[in-house]
């Protein structure tokens, strides 16, 4: 069985809470994984902290689309078998990327749970896609071109979230979203 390989997508509002995500995804990282830090604009101190870190498989795009959502042109530069979203105020979990990796080789976009500290619970409770029940950051999608959606610029990013897992599982068969029961990513709190 062939490794699967994940890009990590990491939109940052140029936040303090950055170098501690990019910290939570660089030791699980294989070799051909890519991990991206996408500023909001010119953010010459997240291209810095970027340039630091010497890694090939860690890259800096700046967003300038103002048509578009700044992962959008990740997912797009993404060359991995699958990509992910982390946020740049919360964590991927150790071994993470590793129940990725044996989830994907099922080709099919995964769902897993996540750890939502400022509620005390875990997302996803029940087996659907809908509103508070599942985030962006939880969805794992195969870098499979035309089945995966661009992001829209939500009113709320909860919206933005289901929007996009909604737009891209329409893409697929019914029924083709494996649920996997592992805590991958840990959101503490929002950084307003």
């Amino acid at each position: 069985m062939s490794e699967v390989s994940i890009a990590v997508i990491t939109p940052t509002l140029n936040r303090p809470t950055l170098p501690r995500a990019i910290q939570s995804v660089l030791p699980q990282l294989a070799v051909e994984d890519e991990l991206f830090v996408i500023g909001d604009g010119p953010q010459p101190g997240t291209a810095a902290l970027v340039k630091c870190l010497a890694d090939a498989r860690v890259r800096y795009l700046e967003h300038d689309d103002p048509c578009s959502t700044f992962g959008n042109a990740a997912m797009r530069a993404a060359s991995a078998d699958y990509f992910m979203f982390l946020d740049d105020d919360d964590l991927l979990l150790p071994g993470a990327l590793d129940a990725v990796c044996r989830e994907g080789h099922s080709g099919m976009p995964l769902m897993f749970k996540m750890d939502y500290r400022p509620e005390g619970s875990f997302l996803w409770k029940d087996r659907v896609v809908r509103e508070a029940n599942v985030a962006g950051p939880m969805f794992v999608v195969p870098n499979v071109e035309g089945r995966w959606s661009e992001w829209l610029e939500p009113d709320r990013p909860s919206s933005g979230d289901l929007h996009f897992i909604q737009q891209t599982l329409a893409l697929w068969p019914a029924g083709s979203l494996r649920w996997c029961d592992q805590v991958i990513y840990l959101c503490e709190k929002h950084a307003g």
